[in-house]
């Protein structure tokens, strides 16, 4: 028997305490409405338009939010926004779509990083205050490269610098591990998506700011692991909260739920937001 059946194959992202009533635990259950936020705005012909994912056609076919990003970043999806969306929008000054923006130079590149913050917000991973604080008061940059790898033998790499509090992150992540050759300990390295692999790394950039440079006191060495650990939550909590939007999509690859969460021996909380169990925020 499926030990996680009551909680409808998804430990992460809900429970069910008393066999009769599924309760999520991250962001909302895809059948309820405005999962996906309603956008409503002016285009730069100046008509009014209202974009709501979850009527678009793409969406009836394989509604994942790695094609929700693709499509709010695409040049047909540039057209729907005005400049004011772009620079008002938590996130905006982050991934550098405000400035690019207004030079009227809005890269492909800039626009994923945009509109994967906005699917954390909207998957209920990270606030619109966390993402203010981030970039307004730490002044943390998302750097977008046409390519990053998940393992640091190959540069550029996923991470989140301390010292320039800047994020190298990709919508093409390199140097995975062949599915043939990969271990049971390898297997994310494979599923993960690049959204996730954004949360992650802001992890890391919200334990800096908020003091936890070495983790909590008495652990050592071990310190970078107890870090890692609160970040490998969030990607989790992310592949968790994709995954239950639509999981007829994901159960089709034939992958063990487990092989699409990353290995996380520590499991440290990571709090809620605004309340992330960490020392008071330092400042600029």
């Amino acid at each position: 028997m499926n030990p996680y059946t009551y909680c409808g194959n998804n430990p992460i992202g809900a429970v069910d305490p008393t066999g009769m009533s599924l309760v999520y635990t991250i962001g909302r259950p895809p059948s309820e409405p405005g999962i996906f936020t309603t956008f409503t705005g002016t285009d730069r012909s100046g008509y009014d338009f209202t974009m709501d994912p979850l009527t678009h056609a793409t969406y009836m076919l394989s509604p994942t939010w790695g094609e929700w990003v693709t499509d709010m970043a695409s040049d047909d999806g540039l057209l729907r926004w005005s400049e004011e969306d772009y620079t008002s929008r938590a996130g905006a000054k982050m991934s550098h779509a405000d400035t690019m923006a207004m030079a009227g130079d809005l890269g492909a590149g800039a626009r994923l990083a945009f509109w994967s913050i906005q699917a954390l917000i909207h998957l209920g991973i990270y606030t619109e205050d966390e993402i203010r604080r981030l970039e307004d008061d730490w002044g943390v940059t998302i750097a977008y490269r046409d390519v990053v790898y998940v393992r640091p033998e190959k540069y550029p790499f996923l991470t989140y610098g301390a010292k320039n509090k800047q994020i190298d992150w990709s919508w093409d992540i390199a140097g995975r591990p062949r599915y043939s050759e990969a271990d049971e300990s390898e297997m994310w390295m494979i599923t993960l998506h690049p959204i996730a692999a954004l949360a992650h790394e802001l992890m890391h950039a919200l334990d800096d700011m908020l003091g936890n440079t070495n983790g909590p006191t008495g652990l050592g060495t071990r310190g970078y692991d107890w870090l890692d650990s609160r970040a490998i939550t969030m990607q989790n909590r992310t592949q968790a909260a994709m995954m239950e939007w639509n999981i007829e999509w994901y159960t089709s690859w034939r992958l063990s739920y487990d092989a699409w969460m990353r290995p996380n021996p520590m499991s440290v909380s990571v709090g809620t937001p605004g309340n992330r169990g960490s020392a008071p925020f330092r400042g600029r």
